[in-house]
């Protein structure tokens, strides 16, 4: 969905109050220092392997495998920048996915959520908020309240996702309880998603180890499943393959990002695993919003 730090426009910075009105989050475990080992069983692996980048990638038992093939896409005639599944396997909704950035690009800082549901959008993945990659700060999202109650009453379904960068399992918890605390009486009808990327040696998460990886990933969704929402992880394939066990996030959602164009040569996600959710672009067009949008796919069986 895309990154941000303390520049990255439309972001406030925003302390946690105490309220003490305000539903109780869930108890965060005690003491410093969370291990993985606290967190989570590592995967049991098959003996297989991926061949990903000059490496060998274990492949984990309890895994769908994925089912999407070149040929079970093609690019809607009535709208030539959005991909539409005519394979027979799944039912499928198309979703778009929303920061700051696209109320910058619209009329008055606003999206038209009801043109953005009469142009075919099923479900939207509201930025929530973001930790700075190389400050550690956690921002809100300047627009998230605006998009997500805009979004529910055009009814389209409505997820969320917070840019994580969390290095440790308390601050997955942290990022976990600030995204419960800004979901309070929103009333959200779609999935709550956690987006830890590394892109360069500049994120604070270079060099993280896939042990820590994993355990704040999960610790994350175990928090956000604890408040009553249903987690997702959001992952590229440096990423999936790389950093996070398979195995042990196979229980959670799966976002999977793969750009496609018309020059693509397979036109379909070639991550190893199956995903739940496809984003497979960053430059639809939808109405009601400006500029660029990403767009995706949810698969359902």
């Amino acid at each position: 969905p895309g990154s941000g730090d303390d520049f990255d426009w439309g972001i406030v910075v925003v302390p946690t109050p105490a309220d003490p009105s305000a539903p109780t989050v869930p108890e965060q475990p005690a003491g410093p220092g969370i291990q993985p080992s606290e967190v989570y069983t590592p995967g049991v692996t098959t003996g297989e392997t991926i061949d990903y980048s000059d490496r060998k990638i274990p492949v984990y038992a309890g895994t769908e495998q994925n089912q999407l093939r070149h040929g079970d896409f093609i690019w809607a005639a009535d709208h030539p920048d959005r991909l539409v599944y005519i394979g027979s396997q799944f039912r499928t909704r198309f979703g778009i996915d929303v920061s700051a950035y696209q109320n910058r690009a619209s009329q008055n800082e606003t999206i038209d959520w009801q043109a953005v549901r009469n142009d075919g959008v099923d479900f939207a993945m509201i930025r929530i908020g973001l930790r700075g990659y190389s400050s550690g700060k956690i921002n809100e999202d300047a627009f998230y309240r605006q998009n997500i109650e805009g979004a529910m009453a055009a009814g389209i379904e409505t997820g969320v996702y917070f840019f994580a960068q969390a290095i440790t399992v308390e601050e997955a918890i942290e990022e976990a309880d600030f995204v419960i605390e800004r979901l309070r009486g929103l009333n959200i009808n779609g999935p709550v998603a956690y987006d830890w990327e590394m892109h360069d040696s500049s994120y604070r998460v270079y060099g993280t180890s896939p042990e820590m990886a994993t355990a704040c990933a999960i610790a994350f969704c175990k928090r956000i499943q604890e408040a009553g929402y249903t987690p997702m992880i959001y992952a590229g394939t440096y990423v999936s393959y790389v950093k996070y066990d398979q195995g042990a996030i196979a229980p959670y959602l799966c976002w999977y990002p793969e750009y496609k164009s018309d020059s693509s040569e397979k036109l379909c996600p070639t991550l190893y695993y199956q995903p739940d959710y496809w984003q497979f672009s960053s430059k639809c067009s939808v109405a009601g919003i400006g500029g660029n949008v990403d767009a995706n796919i949810q698969f359902i069986r």
